[in-house]
């Protein structure tokens, strides 16, 4: 079984259906330590040295935070490679009778 960090039902059929072939959308996984998650931060920022057990800890707290964060990936199939990544923040607020307010990095 897969450990995602958050539901696949996030990603409709719609959204999978827009990329090019060969690639897919999916919620971020724990094994994404080992397909190159970290190497496709770094092409935006500093990322550091993160050992896997460091990772996989920020993974499960993540996890156990589904109804803040939502992180997604995007995985060239052939190459099981992550390509691209993004993180839904689900921010709530007191203005507007306790809104949310959903910020995408």
């Amino acid at each position: 079984m897969v450990n995602y960090q958050c539901s696949v039902d996030l990603i409709s059929e719609e959204v999978q259906k827009s990329l090019p072939e060969g690639y897919r959308v999916r919620p971020l996984e724990i094994e994404d330590y080992a397909k190159g998650h970290l190497d496709c931060l770094a092409q935006l920022t500093t990322v550091g040295e993160i050992k896997k057990e460091d990772y996989e800890q920020r993974f499960n707290y993540l996890k156990d935070r589904q109804d803040t964060y939502a992180s997604i990936v995007i995985e060239h199939v052939e190459s099981k490679r992550v390509v691209a990544s993004g993180t839904l923040i689900v921010e709530r607020k007191f203005i507007h009778a306790l809104g949310l307010v959903c910020l995408l990095y």
